[in-house]
């Protein structure tokens, strides 16, 4: 396959992509996050206690997504014999999704919604039957119990979901493309066929299935050169040693501006992805400005994803300081931290004080 007919492949199956993603989920969705430093507070208790799994301590763990520094942040506590738990949990957005994990349940755990500055109180109850179920969650952003506990099952689901007939092999771009989107397509339908989620439940699922996918399905070259490669396809070189940039203009279907995504750790993930990706090679920031940083970034990725400004930017640019800290263990520098209070501050400054405290 030469290089313009691999463009012109790309540019169709581009489109076909925008199409898909012009009609996202309607309906309801939850509130627009905003990036900001606080404590929420989750309190409750579990109410008929009947550890299903003996164990001396009954421990909850709470995952909190992250979008700055690290992916997301583990908080365990201990169940009391009267069943009653509590969280003080540290929150880089004013709300978050958190998800429960119990050492005593055999059962999956369950989601909780998380408000910088407010208690988010919530009632367990055991059943006849020894399972779990949420009766009662004060500020759950408008997703209901039932949504809390089946979240967690129907996105495991739809994420392992395949279109009847489907092979993980495939023989050129085109192929892998068009295979890509009708899975994401199956996996989303998936999710709004199910009539026991709220329509906000289902938002949030599909946001999730397609940072998901972009992150696993997309992003990640290595997973799809080990398919192409499976496939005996003799062109596997071109790919990998040749791939243009262009491949990467599915970006502008993602919508990666979206504030929706600050509640998918995924959504980090993709962050870090594009930013250690070699044939887009946006530079470390080091000691640059931020504002000379952003506009070399701006003229490799505007065109791919569709735009050149906004919280997508801001949040590369965070991470890419981020990166040096956690991955290289390198401290910022006085300059780094001068440029850092220069860019972000106003509506942006919640940033440079996660960055600072870190």
């Amino acid at each position: 396959m030469n290089y313009s007919s691999f463009f012109r492949l790309i540019v169709s199956i581009g489109f076909c992509f925008a199409l898909f993603y012009c009609s996202d989920t309607k309906g309801q969705t939850l509130p627009n996050p905003e990036i900001k430093e606080g404590i929420a507070t989750l309190s409750g208790k579990i109410t008929n206690l009947h550890p299903v799994r003996k164990t001396d301590n009954l421990k909850l763990t709470l995952i909190v997504p992250y979008l700055i520094n690290t992916e997301n942040f583990s908080y365990p506590t201990t169940v009391n014999e009267d069943g009653i738990f509590s969280f003080e949990v540290p929150m880089q957005c004013n709300y978050a999704i958190g998800y429960i994990r119990m050492n005593f349940y055999d059962y999956d755990g369950f989601n909780v919604c998380l408000a910088s500055g407010k208690e988010t109180k919530i009632e367990l109850v055991y059943d006849e039957t020894a399972r779990l179920k949420i009766v009662d969650q004060i500020d759950s952003l408008g997703l209901t119990s039932t949504d809390l506990f089946n979240i967690n099952r129907v996105l495991n689901r739809s994420i392992i979901s395949h279109p009847p007939g489907f092979t993980g092999y495939f023989k050129t771009p085109d192929e892998f493309m068009k295979r890509a989107k009708i899975t994401l397509n199956y996996r989303l339908k998936i999710i709004e066929e199910n009539n026991a989620l709220s329509e906000i439940a289902k938002h949030y699922i599909a946001n999730n299935v397609k940072i998901h996918t972009l992150d696993w399905r997309l992003l990640r070259n290595r997973e799809i050169m080990q398919i192409y490669s499976n496939a005996g396809n003799e062109d596997v070189a071109f790919l990998n040693f040749h791939e243009p940039k262009k491949y990467y203009a599915f970006l502008k279907d993602f919508d990666l501006n979206n504030p929706q995504y600050l509640y998918q750790a995924h959504y980090l993930e993709v962050l870090n992805m594009i930013l250690s990706n070699e044939t887009l090679n946006i530079p470390p920031i080091g000691d640059t400005p931020v504002d000379q940083w952003m506009k070399k970034t701006r003229k490799i990725l505007s065109k791919l994803v569709g735009f050149d400004k906004g919280l997508f930017y801001d949040l590369l640019a965070a991470n890419s300081y981020a990166q040096q800290f956690n991955d290289k263990l390198k401290p910022l520098s006085d300059k780094q931290i001068k440029n850092i209070n220069h860019y972000f501050k106003g509506e942006k400054e919640e940033i440079a004080k996660i960055l600072l405290k870190k």
